[in-house]
């Protein structure tokens, strides 16, 4: 079974956990894998705990409804970031579509 560091992991976890108002229990509860725990996800989000097998990964994600690629740091950040940076593209362009729109009367 392969092992990837449990802290910057953690940290990602408990992050994403909390963006979604979800509770460690109700995280652990989403994922459906008998030993990932409430403890366990408390454990892993305060650094206690030092490694996490892929399956682990893969169902928090899962749990999530994020990319497994997310909780991996930095990666996961820099895709935050761009998809940050797509979002405020599309208002942009959104907005420059209704402002054209409107100057040849029309509605986009």
């Amino acid at each position: 079974m392969s092992y990837l560091a449990g802290a910057d992991i953690g940290k990602r976890v408990a992050d994403f956990r909390r963006q979604r108002g979800l509770s460690a229990r109700q995280l652990a509860d989403r994922t459906e894998l008998p030993g990932l725990t409430r403890v366990v996800i408390t454990r892993l989000e305060n650094g206690r705990r030092e490694s996490v097998d892929v399956v682990e990964l893969l169902c928090l994600a899962n749990a999530l409804d994020i990319s497994p690629a997310l909780l991996f740091p930095p990666l996961g950040q820099e895709i935050e970031a761009r998809q940050q940076e797509l979002g405020t593209c599309v208002e942009h362009l959104w907005s420059a579509c209704q402002a054209v729109g409107h100057a040849l009367g029309r509605q986009p």
